[in-house]
């Protein structure tokens, strides 16, 4: 090939002609002229447009997780990551509930404890002899209002079948009532709140505080209608009938009656049982 070929080779592709031809007949043919460079803008923008316009297309219809399933897994494993760190945030604050409720416990029977303690204290002072009149005529009186306070009444906390009675050999410390979700749940005595709140195994739960060192429990509950330090009477609402905690298996009341640091069957002190 001599130069003069090869030039008019480099001439030809230096230029293109870009030719429209409409199918109406009636409408001349057109033609245009293009450089080299005028093509490969064409040719760069028509690539880009396509490429960016294929990208967006797998993405927006999930096709990149087919056409590269490593992707695919890593977006499982942050899904799985993003629920254990949930579950790990649950646990924890249960945890904390359960530390909180744990601390007003152990409160509450170290004010058992030193009410014992001053209650010995005093018939120890009481025992000692004395020729007081006074003295003699208030010990009377003392011992005529304990004999009185021994005569706690409890009521049934709630209208319900019972379901599951008193077994502390089985772990069972009080009586279950089943019951309809939200049932209202009574006051079984007169006293005070002393805990109302929730933990993992018991749920929602509140303790009310008695005279002659009575407490009363109600646990599962689904709702709490007392807060801790409100006193309440006999027969007022307290809370409704839940299924809540890890240890309830359908809608009930679990109660409970503890004297002196121990539970007791509480069969023995419901009235019309």
């Amino acid at each position: 090939m001599d130069k003069n070929s090869i030039k008019r080779f480099i001439n030809s592709i230096r230029h293109f002609n870009l030719v429209i031809i409409p199918n109406d007949p009636n409408v001349s043919t057109k033609n245009y002229k293009l450089s080299s460079l005028k093509v490969f803008i064409i040719l760069f923008i028509y690539s880009i447009t396509i490429f960016l316009g294929g990208f967006y297309f797998l993405t927006i219809f999930k096709f990149n997780d087919i056409l590269f399933p490593e992707s695919y897994i890593q977006s499982l494993n942050r899904e799985e990551i993003r629920l254990l760190n949930e579950k790990i945030i649950k646990l924890a604050t249960e945890l904390e509930e359960l530390q909180i409720r744990n601390r007003k416990l152990k409160t509450l029977f170290e004010k058992q404890d030193s009410l014992k303690k001053l209650n010995k204290d005093e018939n120890q002072i009481n025992k000692k002899p004395s020729g007081s009149i006074y003295l003699a005529f208030k010990k009377f009186l003392r011992k005529f209002f304990n004999s009185y306070q021994e005569e706690i009444i409890f009521i049934k906390p709630v209208e319900g079948i019972l379901s599951n009675k008193f077994d502390p050999a089985k772990g069972h410390l009080g009586i279950d009532f089943s019951a309809k979700e939200n049932t209202p749940i009574y006051a079984s005595a007169n006293g005070y709140v002393s805990f109302a709140g929730f933990s993992p195994e018991y749920g929602y739960e509140i303790i009310l505080v008695h005279s002659n060192n009575f407490l009363t429990k109600y646990k599962h509950c689904s709702v709490l209608l007392k807060k801790e330090g409100d006193k309440v009477i006999q027969g007022e609402l307290i809370a409704l009938v839940g299924n809540t905690g890890l240890k309830s298996h359908g809608h009930h009341l679990h109660f409970e009656i503890w004297k002196n640091g121990k539970p007791v069957n509480p069969e023995n002190f419901l009235l019309k049982f």
